[in-house]
Protein backbone atom coordinates (compact mmCIF):
# COMPACT_ATOMS: atom_id res chain seq x y z
CA UNK A 1 0.00 0.00 0.00
CA UNK A 2 2.93 2.43 0.59
CA UNK A 3 4.40 1.88 -2.63
CA UNK A 4 1.02 2.02 -4.43
CA UNK A 5 0.28 5.56 -2.27
CA UNK A 6 3.85 6.97 -2.98
CA UNK A 7 3.74 6.37 -6.82
CA UNK A 8 0.00 7.90 -6.97
CA UNK A 9 1.48 10.81 -5.05
CA UNK A 10 4.59 10.93 -7.03
CA UNK A 11 2.31 10.73 -10.39
CA UNK A 12 -0.31 13.53 -9.47
CA UNK A 13 2.72 16.06 -9.14
CA UNK A 14 3.97 15.33 -12.16
CA UNK A 15 0.42 16.09 -13.81
CA UNK A 16 0.02 19.10 -12.21
CA UNK A 17 3.97 20.02 -12.61
CA UNK A 18 2.69 19.38 -16.34
CA UNK A 19 0.06 21.44 -16.25
CA UNK A 20 1.81 24.53 -14.83
CA UNK A 21 4.07 24.36 -16.87
CA UNK A 22 1.56 24.38 -19.54
CA UNK A 23 0.21 27.55 -18.23
CA UNK A 24 3.03 29.41 -17.67
CA UNK A 25 3.93 28.91 -21.30
CA UNK A 26 -0.07 30.48 -22.22
CA UNK A 27 1.08 33.73 -19.97
CA UNK A 28 4.49 33.61 -21.56
CA UNK A 29 3.12 33.60 -25.22
CA UNK A 30 0.73 35.68 -24.30
CA UNK A 31 2.90 38.59 -23.06
CA UNK A 32 4.75 38.83 -25.93
CA UNK A 33 2.29 39.30 -28.22
CA UNK A 34 1.18 42.03 -26.36
CA UNK A 35 4.67 43.39 -26.06
CA UNK A 36 5.09 43.07 -30.03
CA UNK A 37 1.84 44.93 -30.52
CA UNK A 38 2.85 47.88 -27.70
CA UNK A 39 5.67 47.88 -30.13
CA UNK A 40 3.35 48.46 -33.82
CA UNK A 41 1.36 50.18 -31.71
CA UNK A 42 4.37 52.69 -30.97
CA UNK A 43 6.54 51.89 -34.63
CA UNK A 44 2.77 53.80 -35.97
CA UNK A 45 2.33 56.40 -33.45
CA UNK A 46 6.25 57.84 -33.70
CA UNK A 47 7.24 57.00 -37.25
CA UNK A 48 4.98 59.56 -38.87
CA UNK A 49 5.68 61.92 -36.22
CA UNK A 50 9.20 62.11 -36.68
CA UNK A 51 8.65 61.97 -40.40
CA UNK A 52 6.00 65.00 -40.53
CA UNK A 53 8.25 67.02 -37.89
CA UNK A 54 11.48 66.98 -38.87
CA UNK A 55 12.41 69.68 -41.35
CA UNK A 56 13.92 68.36 -44.72
CA UNK A 57 16.06 70.99 -47.12
CA UNK A 58 14.36 69.45 -50.35
CA UNK A 59 10.74 67.37 -50.96
CA UNK A 60 12.93 64.51 -52.00
CA UNK A 61 14.08 63.58 -48.44
CA UNK A 62 10.37 64.30 -47.45
CA UNK A 63 9.40 61.22 -50.03
CA UNK A 64 12.56 58.90 -49.20
CA UNK A 65 11.15 58.93 -45.71
CA UNK A 66 7.83 58.27 -46.55
CA UNK A 67 8.63 55.58 -48.50
CA UNK A 68 10.85 53.88 -45.58
CA UNK A 69 8.52 54.24 -43.15
CA UNK A 70 6.47 52.34 -45.22
CA UNK A 71 9.12 49.33 -45.80
CA UNK A 72 9.19 49.12 -42.20
CA UNK A 73 5.51 49.11 -41.75
CA UNK A 74 5.77 46.11 -43.88
CA UNK A 75 8.80 44.50 -42.58
CA UNK A 76 7.44 44.11 -39.13
CA UNK A 77 4.06 42.48 -40.40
Amino acid sequence: MKISTKAATFLSSIKTQTYDKKEREMIITYQQKRVFHLSLLMLALCAPIYIYSVPFPNEQFYYINSVLFLFIIMCTL
